[in-house]
């Protein structure tokens, strides 16, 4: 009968996956560090536990002790750890809160200093698990997704992420005469803002954070996208803030799930349903100073698109022909209006 143990070097563990997905199994490395493997099996009475621990690993991750000592994970049996294993190093990342500055850190019980931390670069932190300890609730759930072959939300809210630097804030302000207002709503998503531009009764909002999703590189780092959008005396259904909060969190949503499109494609609409829809372009914009290409912000490029609020009337015209649409709406001299008006 499996026993109700403590965490121990070399124990091994089954994980009931529960609605028939059958059991998974993990080995303990030096507590709280547990070894996940690639394998799993539909009865832990039907595997030979030296045969599983010579199996590839899915991942490894620090995990609340509780797993164990508890009984919910019970201890099958023990592969001793190698020489090689019992010495080896094994480094997270740490991400800091308020600086966004990515860390490389180990803790390593026996080492007099406790823990060792040395900066780090974002390439050398994207293969690297949280320093973050696991509950084994969140675990289970990990792995149902990985033999799922399915993203996990978890995995992927503790994977590192590019904050823009000072100098993204710093063009906003050279672009526009006037430092934005700079607002957050999320750990990763932060919007600045310019009310009275660039008319008086304007308001210019750009995502910050955005192009932290993109999966394009540029000269060796990596290039996203930021999005502009500019009405003029917007209202609660058309202020652009609540319209890039949408946007900002549908891209976030398909990027953890694996869905592709993404949601911001250039020449393309967002359409979530009521109007106003966003219109994705560079070929129209009433703030063409906040408009650039493959610009170099700290660790990453950035290029910039204009987000442009459409009615229902404007989204069939495009549907149409959109080709055309673009070519009058870059004629169009009331661009931030929403609705707008059109000749004739």
């Amino acid at each position: 009968m499996p026993s109700r143990k403590r965490l121990r070097p070399g124990a091994v563990v089954s994980i009931d996956l529960g609605d028939g997905e059958g059991v998974a199994f993990g080995r303990v490395l030096r507590p709280p560090l547990i070894e996940f493997f690639d394998d799993r099996a539909a009865d832990a009475a039907d595997v030979d536990i030296s045969v599983i621990a010579e199996g590839p690993v899915a991942f490894r991750v620090w995990v609340m002790d509780r797993a164990v000592r508890s009984a919910r994970w019970p201890v099958i049996g023990d592969v001793p750890l190698s020489p090689d294993e019992e010495s080896a190093v094994h480094w997270f990342f740490r991400q800091d809160v308020i600086s966004h500055h990515l860390f490389r850190y180990r803790s390593e019980p026996d080492d007099p200093a406790g823990c060792v931390e040395v900066p780090a670069s974002f390439e050398e932190c994207i293969e690297l698990e949280c320093a973050a300890v696991w509950s084994p609730e969140h675990i289970e759930d990990r792995l149902r997704d990985h033999f799922a072959g399915r993203p996990n939300r978890c995995a992927a809210d503790l994977r590192p992420h590019l904050r823009l630097s000072d100098e993204f804030v710093e063009f906003l302000t050279k672009a526009t005469g006037r430092r934005p207002t700079v607002t957050g709503f999320s750990r990763r998503f932060n919007l600045a803002t310019f009310d009275g531009h660039p008319g008086p009764t304007d308001r210019t909002t750009i995502t910050m954070g955005l192009s932290t999703m993109g999966s394009a590189s540029w000269r060796g780092l990596p290039l996203g996208c930021e999005l502009v959008v500019c009405v003029n005396a917007p209202d609660q259904a058309s202020d652009p803030r609540a319209l890039l909060r949408t946007v900002l969190l549908e891209e976030h949503r398909r990027s953890v799930t694996g869905e592709r499109p993404s949601v911001v494609e250039r020449d393309s609409v967002f359409a979530p349903g009521n109007a106003p829809h966003l219109l994705f372009t560079t070929s129209a914009t009433p703030t063409p100073e906040l408009i650039v290409e493959k610009g170099k912000f700290g660790d990453r490029y950035i290029n910039t698109m204009q987000a442009i609020p459409l009615d229902d009337a404007e989204l069939r015209r495009h549907d149409r022909n959109p080709g055309q649409f673009l070519l009058d709406l870059a004629s169009n001299t009331s661009l931030s209006a929403y609705p707008r008006s059109w000749p004739g």
